[in-house]
């Protein structure tokens, strides 16, 4: 029988501009609802007003930094009763923490299991017999994308607006902070990748049928993509083959993008040369989880990288025309005084195009964090507050809003974040106060509007 679903996105209170990045998770669910004969509407709560009547199901889905506001919206839900399913990262890292909050709690990706769960009984929890087989699942239905897009300036100065993509799950490194790697309970491994014909039909769709508007109501294509792939050019052969049809259309269309790198990956592949064949095929700029300027640290979190690849990566952009921008956390296992002056010394030697100063959040279901709370000494890391839900605290977006929740042996929670504060305020005397996080071309929507 064919009901009513509503998709719902709960609010982002993590970043200052929630409307860069859509679901992208339930999105890949409304086509296999809709071709089961369901009729689906999509509600984003940064935005809209959180449905509780005229619908059969709510399934709702968030992160873990958005665990509250996902307790908060299953509450209110189950109080004007309504039948709930939860599903997403937070759901499936902590399960146990909603199935009060919620009829049915989704573990894992819900491709192959979204239909049974929306007729479970109440208090069921699913998790998929196997990884979703992502070569033959629907592309994601993009009917709420035009209020979601990510602003990407060329070199030429000329502001471009992305639309957000995946093309693989999954990451083989073993980062041992990261809740996406080789051990993760986000991404079964191995890498799943897309078909490279799929992933092209799926850019195609963005940059030749998909629309934004502006704030006079005009319609615009999407003449950008931001890959979310944990590591894009991770499969050179892959990767290569995917250039080719990039760089057509680049060419067609004026497509540009970005992506994540590992710089150890670029490294392997050919180096400068490899980066360069991304450049002529429309990539403009790439996050690089630099982490840290110190090698111990590098080493004690299993990175797998070196600072001297760090240096030599911003070295190759650089030369390429390429905007890195570099991402580093202060506060993980073994950091000291030195050590964080010495991502400091990195930062001013080699001056990113943009920059990440993160403090480290202790999110559960890391190696990292499943360790300190299994009571091991592994790390030389202490959550400082463990009674509290750390996984809310903010990590990114606001500036000099995010919390020090852990300490070492030799540095406190005020001392992180003290160093932290006044490290973002020299680069801000660099960079300029919001150009030093989202890059001199950023403009920020009115908070709230649907665009």
């Amino acid at each position: 029988m064919a009901i009513r679903i509503a998709l719902i996105a709960v609010k982002s209170t993590f970043i200052e501009s929630p409307w860069m990045f859509g679901t992208l998770g339930l999105w890949y669910l409304w086509p296999i609802l809709e071709a089961a004969g369901h009729e689906c509407q999509y509600f984003a709560l940064d935005g809209d007003e959180l449905p509780t009547e005229g619908f059969d199901r709510y399934l709702v889905s968030g992160t873990s930094p958005q665990a509250f506001e996902l307790r908060r919206v299953g509450d209110v839900l189950r109080a004007h009763g309504c039948r709930t399913i939860v599903g997403g990262a937070h759901a499936t890292m902590r399960p146990d923490d909603l199935v009060g909050h919620y009829d049915v709690v989704v573990k894992g990706e819900g491709e192959e299991i979204v239909l049974d769960a929306l007729d479970a009984p109440p208090g069921t929890v699913l998790s998929p017999s196997r990884p979703a087989d992502i070569t033959r699942l629907p592309l994601p239905v993009r009917k709420a994308q035009h209020r979601f897009r990510y602003p990407l300036p060329d070199n030429d100065g000329s502001l471009h607006w992305a639309a957000h993509l995946f093309t693989s799950r999954g990451c083989p490194m073993r980062c041992d902070f990261c809740e996406t790697g080789r051990f993760s309970k986000i991404w079964p491994s191995p890498v799943r990748y897309e078909p490279v014909a799929k992933v092209v039909q799926q850019i195609e769709e963005i940059v030749g049928a998909t629309y934004w508007y502006d704030e006079q109501g005009q319609a615009h294509l999407f003449d950008a993509l931001m890959f979310y792939d944990d590591i894009f050019p991770l499969n050179k052969h892959r990767t290569l083959a995917l250039l080719d049809e990039m760089r057509r259309i680049h060419h067609a269309t004026g497509m540009i993008w970005r992506c994540f790198m590992r710089v150890d990956v670029i490294a392997k592949h050919g180096g400068q040369a490899y980066l360069q064949q991304m450049y002529d095929a429309g990539l403009r700029e790439v996050l690089c989880g630099v982490e840290s300027g110190s090698q111990r640290i590098l080493d004690i979190i299993h990175k797998g990288t070196t600072v001297e690849e760090n240096t030599l990566a911003r070295k190759w952009c650089k030369e390429i025309g390429l905007r890195f921008k570099a991402s580093t956390i202060l506060g993980l296992p073994g950091e000291d005084r030195e050590s964080m002056e010495a991502t400091r010394r990195w930062l001013f030697d080699n001056l990113p195009d943009r920059v990440d100063v993160n403090i480290y959040i202790p999110f559960l279901g890391t190696p990292l964090t499943d360790s300190i709370l299994r009571g091991e000494r592994v790390y030389d890391l202490e959550i400082v507050e463990p009674g509290l839900h750390t996984d809310e605290f903010w990590y990114s977006g606001k500036n000099r809003a995010t919390n020090a929740l852990c300490r070492t042996s030799s540095l406190s929670r005020d001392e992180i974040f003290e160093f932290r504060n006044r490290l973002m305020a020299e680069l801000e005397a660099i960079y300029g106060a919001r150009e030093a996080v989202y890059g001199s071309h950023f403009r920020f929507p009115n908070e709230g509007q649907l665009i």
